[in-house]
């Protein structure tokens, strides 16, 4: 009652500031000092917002960039993400527990139960207040969440969710999930006109699939599960020629994008083959595609190429070694050529100005994941397990691993 009283005041002051504003007001300027009365104030337009399809996509997309800060001198960041997720369990849209359950946005628990372990020190942190506070604030979220999400994952997910069906089965997540999948579902919408057009409606990443498409983006889907479901290590010329032309077409862009996505993304739920299969194609695109492929947005598709494959250098599968050190090396070698690219990305002829602006960020981010893998141990071809305090500061909230019982186990 006083969220929705707050809400309405919010909106009776005529408040129109977008909601990316909004969210950092809560998690940039240190929620763990803010009053209560404060707090309620700044969350008023977010519980709002958490009301609308595309509006709860934004918070998620900005909560999940929270909870994986990778600098500890940030850690505010990261409580203030926890304290996100809390007020929004507590007063947001019901429909946003039903999503997470159902495995959309991305696998909060997960996150949550490793910022039980947060460790200051390995991120340079000297603030003796940042490790107690979010462990803290983690397990209280975690046993707040769990029988949350376990109720909410037995309630159908609403027609009017506007999500279309779930971005991937969650590791973590409690409950019974939905039976739906990508590959069941066609884009009606999409087989009269360009992807980019659906994007308003609907995220062709979470719904796109052959059926339905145009015979051109439909051949370039089968194409592309072609490549990454061989047991391939290396591509054939003839493999991916196709696809390296289609790079230069903006909807074929967004068909590749939206496959890449699928294979490196949420991959302790994948093949390893499907994610190897994903950073070849990357390596061949990065080579041989077009730029426009790693600087420009792709509506509808949430992928960071960047920061997946510095995740995917610590790709984890317990059970085949071999399999481990072929994606972590792939991982390795691709990280370290597209750097130096990134560098001279602005030299390419075929970016557009709006991309050059994105490089700068791009690096920017890239220097400071760099910056933070320096205190980090390598990673050689033969992995021990690291503890929570020795992961690695980009998946403090989630560590990587194929065996989803594992994982399954933090959540117990």
């Amino acid at each position: 009652m006083v969220a929705d009283l707050l809400s309405r005041v919010a909106c009776h002051r005529g408040c129109n500031e977008p909601l990316s504003i909004s969210l950092r007001r809560i998690t940039e300027v240190g929620a763990v000092d803010m009053t209560h009365r404060r707090l309620q104030e700044l969350l008023a337009p977010v519980l709002a917002a958490s009301h609308e399809a595309d509006l709860r996509r934004e918070t998620m997309r900005h909560l999940c960039d929270c909870l994986s800060e990778p600098t500890g001198k940030r850690w505010q960041r990261i409580y203030g993400g926890l304290v996100l997720a809390e007020k929004l369990v507590q007063q947001g849209s019901h429909v946003l527990l039903i999503e997470t359950a159902h495995g959309h946005h991305f696998d909060l628990v997960q996150k949550v139960s490793f910022l039980e372990h947060f460790d200051s020190a390995a991120r340079g942190c000297s603030d003796r207040r940042a490790q107690h506070c979010i462990r803290k604030k983690a397990g209280e979220l975690r046993t707040l969440l769990i029988p949350q999400l376990k109720k909410a994952s037995h309630e159908e997910l609403p027609q009017n969710a506007g999500l279309g069906i779930k971005d991937s089965i969650s590791t973590c997540s409690p409950g019974a999930l939905s039976n739906c999948t990508t590959d069941d579902v066609s884009m009606n919408s999409l087989s009269g006109g360009s992807l980019a057009s659906a994007s308003s409606r609907a995220s062709p990443a979470d719904n796109l699939s052959e059926h339905g498409l145009p015979a051109v983006m439909s051949g370039l889907v089968k194409r592309l599960r072609t490549i990454t479901e061989s047991e391939a290590s290396e591509l054939k010329q003839e493999q991916i020629q196709p696809v390296l032309e289609a790079s230069h077409d903006s909807d074929s862009r967004q068909v590749i994008m939206w496959h890449l996505q699928r294979c490196l993304m949420h991959f302790t739920q994948k093949p390893w083959r499907h994610v190897h299969g994903g950073l070849l194609v990357t390596e061949a695109l990065l080579e041989h595609g077009s730029p426009l492929i790693f600087t420009e947005p792709t509506p509808g598709v949430d992928l960071d190429l960047p920061k997946q494959i510095w995740l995917l250098e610590q790709f984890e599968c317990r059970a085949d070694w071999r399999a481990q050190n072929m994606v972590r090396e792939k991982a390795i070698s691709l990280w370290e050529k597209m750097v130096p690219w990134l560098l001279n990305a602005d030299k390419e002829p075929e970016l557009v100005p709006e991309a050059c602006e994105q490089i700068d960020e791009a690096f920017s981010t890239l220097r400071s994941w760099a910056e933070s893998m320096d205190s980090t141990p390598s990673w050689s071809g033969h992995s021990a397990e690291p503890s929570p305090s020795e992961a690695s500061p980009g998946t403090a909230g989630t560590e990587l691993q194929c065996d989803a019982g594992r994982v399954g186990g933090a959540v117990a």
